[in-house]
């Protein structure tokens, strides 16, 4: 009996040594903090598209190795505001690389195409509507959405290499956007989420008492998890997202045709960390290609002029590790090649038939 006690004594003491040591040497298990580059007010929900940004939202944002302003005009947009008798010759739609991740707003592709297409002493109006986690179903209704304002044309941009956000989208929560599949198994903390793990052995809320309350356990857990974890819903192939891309994309030229508003897709590409452009990448972008080419709907890919550069070695990435976002130079670059296609293709709206907002 008292070797019995002894033992049990030994027991609890390691383990409540080694929880100790566990919660000062290690985060708390399963733990994610919100990110910082999207405060808890810069979101807000949204009924069609599950969220958009937050009309009145403006602050510094700690993006990668570079802090950058974001403010949201009344209309919910990334740029400045809009006057009651302004003209919107071209209305800007799409994800991060539209809204300007990583850049400050004026250094983003439709601030930049802006300022090249009114360089020969035009007055032209770009308005950037696009929102940070879109996928291309989201950017379709956003643009559903805003065809109310009558621009003189809507650009997309469009980006198949994230075709998968089509079938695991990014969605609200609390604030944030997270991706559809994990909604189930998070908790919201005061500082971050927990996310439990796809399995039938432990149910979620478990999982997050263990988390919580003994790190011990919840480390141990997290160890033994991936080996007994449910295997997820197989994702559809490259093939089925990419015609799923495409349905989107002729479903918003059905809806900018029906209001009489000229359609504009901006193929976006990213650079890999080494500095190349990848042959799937091309793929994925020559398949958007080939569908305006076919419905006759304008259509730039910025493949050629990024891949093409001249000037070898280049980064147009604007963060560091596997960011793909564009730095100023990318959105440079990529703006003077579609305002030359715009130009070239006669694409400018006639200001006299839009008159004042």
């Amino acid at each position: 009996m008292r070797n019995l006690i002894l033992f049990l004594f030994v027991c609890v003491t390691s383990l409540a040594v080694a929880e100790l040591a566990l919660r000062v040497a290690l985060p708390q298990p399963g733990f994610s903090a919100f990110p910082k580059s999207v405060p808890a007010d810069l979101l807000q929900a949204h009924s069609g598209r599950s969220y958009s940004y937050r009309p009145g939202f403006s602050a510094d944002i700690k993006e990668s190795f570079r802090t950058v302003n974001v403010s949201i005009n009344s209309l919910g947009m990334r740029d400045t505001e809009v006057s009651a008798d302004e003209r919107i010759d071209f209305l800007a739609i799409g994800d991060s690389f539209t809204a300007g991740a990583m850049v400050e707003q004026q250094e983003a592709w439709p601030a930049q195409l802006q300022q090249q297409l009114n360089a020969d002493g035009r007055q032209l109006r770009v308005l950037n509507a696009g929102v940070s986690g879109y996928n291309m179903e989201q950017v379709r209704i956003a643009g559903e959405d805003l065809v109310a304002l009558k621009p003189g044309a809507i650009i997309v941009g469009a980006y198949p290499a994230v075709s998968s956000r089509l079938w695991d989208p990014f969605v609200w929560l609390n604030g944030y956007p997270v991706r559809q599949s994990k909604v189930k198994r998070l908790r919201v903390t005061d500082s971050g989420f927990l996310l439990a793990t796809n399995n039938r052995w432990l149910s979620n809320k478990a999982q997050f008492w263990l988390f919580e309350n003994l790190h011990f356990g919840g480390w141990l857990w997290s160890l033994i998890a991936p080996s007994v974890e449910t295997p997820e819903p197989p994702k559809p192939s490259a093939e089925e997202l990419t015609v799923w891309f495409l349905d989107e994309l002729s479903k918003l030229y059905d809806a900018t045709s029906a209001a009489d508003i000229p359609l504009i897709v901006f193929v976006l590409a990213h650079q890999r960390q080494d500095g190349t452009f990848s042959d799937a990448l091309a793929g994925y972008n020559r398949s958007v290609v080939d569908y305006c080419v076919a419905n006759g709907i304008p259509v730039f890919d910025s493949f050629g002029v990024l891949a093409g550069y001249p000037v070898e070695g280049v980064e147009f990435r604007a963060g560091g590790g596997s960011d793909f976002h564009w730095s100023p130079l990318g959105h440079a670059i990529s703006a003077k090649g579609l305002a030359d296609y715009i130009v070239a293709r006669g694409l400018i709206p006639d200001a006299s038939e839009l008159g004042p907002q």
